[in-house]
């Protein structure tokens, strides 16, 4: 779809809207269009209403969450997962509420909510996933690599790249390292782990450099947004102080 395309589809749903604010399918068709301008937040407030219009439908709120996230609005986030939480819990959905505690410096409600869900989910790669990234941002990085593991043992899917990533640079692994990176989505997250790794190591400006560089190779092929790279290192710092 063209840029002028894009501008007529949301001015007659902006249209429709005035005359039925209350059509909640409408509210998220005009969110995707606002993602696919590149409107992040403008998107989350669209899935936002239109999930507040249908509050018991989880696809809506699911919606939400992972716009929220992307957009790095992890006050939605958390609101977008509890409910997830409440009204139909996933182990995705999970995943993205502890992301969302862990950005908002509440570790503990992170803990609380993992704790739950393992013993509901107790095999599940995504609820694996979220206890790794729990326990690296703890700097706890032995049971991260024990996470990271078991996550890479159960994804059949090969859906969470980012656990082999995370297994072989934990390991120091130099040589699984290099395998992985025969796929670009792997090969990113290597880049971004190594980098996380370097400031770890008090190395900040090399982590930064390493940061900018898979940005500026990649970006262009999987859409990345700088944005988040830079946020991540603010975190990573906060939690090293």
């Amino acid at each position: 779809m063209e840029i002028k395309d894009y501008d007529q589809a949301e001015r007659i749903i902006r249209r429709t809207l005035s005359h039925q604010p209350g059509h909640s399918a409408l509210q998220a068709q005009l969110a995707r269009i606002l993602e696919a301008r590149a409107q992040p937040f403008d998107a989350v407030e669209a899935y936002l209403a239109a999930a507040q219009r249908d509050s018991k439908n989880p696809k809506l709120w699911m919606a939400v969450l992972q716009a929220a996230l992307q957009a790095q609005d992890y006050p939605n986030a958390r609101t977008a997962g509890e409910t997830l939480f409440s009204i139909s819990p996933t182990p995705g959905a999970t995943r993205g509420l502890i992301d969302a505690y862990r950005h908002l410096g509440r570790p503990d409600l992170a803990a609380e909510v993992l704790a739950t869900c393992l013993s509901r989910w107790p095999k599940d790669p995504q609820i694996d996933m979220a206890r790794g990234e729990l326990c690296l941002a703890a700097g706890q990085l032995a049971d991260a690599t024990s996470a990271f593991q078991r996550t890479e043992a159960t994804d059949s899917t090969g859906a969470l790249p980012a656990a082999s990533v995370w297994v072989a640079t934990l390991n120091k692994d130099q040589s699984r390292l290099q395998a992985l990176s025969s796929d670009p989505q792997k090969r990113f997250q290597a880049r971004k782990a190594q980098a996380q790794m370097m400031v770890r190591g008090g190395r900040m400006a090399d982590g930064l450099r390493q940061a900018l560089a898979a940005n500026t190779e990649f970006a262009p092929d999987l859409q990345i947004d700088s944005a988040p790279w830079i946020e991540a290192y603010i975190e990573i710092a906060r939690t090293m102080a």
